[in-house]
C-alpha cells in the first residue's frame, strides 16, 4: 500500500525537489514525507546553484522542528559533498553550505520576525536592545500584571462596584483572568481605543434574567465548568 502511494504522488514529489525555478504550495497530512521533500529541495537549491545558504529561510512553528530540520539539511549537504554522483562545482556548493550553517535562517516563525525586527528595530518603533520573553518569564509577568490590577481594582479602582456585582451574580476570577489572558495573547488583533457598547434594552435584560432557570438546567448537563455549553 505504501509503494502504491508513493508511486501515485511520484511527479508531486519531484516536481517539489527538481522544480527550483517556481514557487509551490505543498499541502499534505503528517508523517506524509513533507520535511523530507523540504529538505532535498533545499540541498538541490543549493548544489544547483539557485541560492546560497545565506539567502535561504526555512521557518517553521517549532523549536524542536528547526533543530531537526537543520540537523537533516546538514547532513544531506554533507552526504551531497561527498557524493561521487555530484559534479565538482555542486559538491564544493554543499561543503560551503554545510560549513556555513550556522548562519541559515533555520528556525521558527518567531525567531525569524525578530531577526528581521533586530536588523531595523527603530523602524519597527522598538528599542533596539528588545528581546524576546521565554514563555515562563511571560507568564510570571502576566500573573504580576494581573494580580496588581485586581488588587489595586477592588480596593480603589473606577471597577470595583461592577467587578462585586459580576462575583454576586456568579462570576468567578478564574473567568475574569482567562479573559485577560486572552486579550495579552491577542493584543496585536485589539482594536483601540475601545468603544463602549450602548446598554442592552431593558426587554432584553429581563429575558436574560427569565431564561437563568432553563440555562441553570443545561448547566447541569454540562461534564463540567470546561465543556463549552457551561
Amino acid at each position: 500500500m505504501l509503494d502504491e502511494l508513493q508511486t501515485a504522488d511520484r511527479g508531486s514529489r519531484l516536481r517539489i525537489s527538481n522544480s527550483l525555478s517556481e514557487g509551490l504550495f505543498v499541502e499534505a497530512g503528517a508523517g506524509t514525507g513533507k520535511t523530507t521533500e523540504m529538505v532535498s529541495r533545499i540541498v538541490n537549491l543549493v548544489k544547483e546553484g539557485a541560492t546560497t545558504i545565506d539567502h535561504l529561510a526555512a521557518i517553521t512553528f517549532t523549536e524542536m522542528a528547526a533543530a531537526e530540520l537543520r540537523d537533516r539539511v546538514r547532513h544531506r549537504l554533507e552526504e551531497s559533498a561527498l557524493s561521487p554522483g555530484v559534479g565538482e562545482e555542486g559538491r564544493r556548493r554543499c561543503r560551503e553550505a554545510a560549513a556555513d550553517m550556522d548562519i541559515a535562517s533555520i528556525q521558527t516563525l518567531h525567531s525569524f520576525a525578530a531577526s528581521l525586527l533586530r536588523e531595523r528595530p527603530l523602524e519597527a518603533g522598538l528599542p533596539p536592545n528588545f528581546r524576546i520573553a521565554e514563555p515562563i518569564e511571560a507568564d510570571i509577568r502576566f500573573e504580576e500584571k494581573w494580580q496588581s490590577w485586581l488588587h489595586q481594582e477592588l480596593l480603589t479602582g473606577t471597577t470595583a462596584l461592577e467587578l462585586l456585582r459580576l462575583i454576586k451574580l456568579g462570576l468567578k476570577m478564574d473567568h475574569l483572568r482567562a479573559a485577560a489572558a486572552a486579550l495579552q495573547s491577542n493584543y496585536d488583533r485589539i482594536a483601540l481605543p475601545f468603544s463602549v457598547p450602548p446598554a442592552p434594552p431593558r426587554r432584553a435584560v429581563a429575558k436574560v434574567v427569565s431564561s437563568l432557570p432553563l440555562m441553570q438546567q443545561l448547566c447541569n448537563l454540562c461534564l463540567d465548568e470546561s465543556d463549552n455549553l457551561y
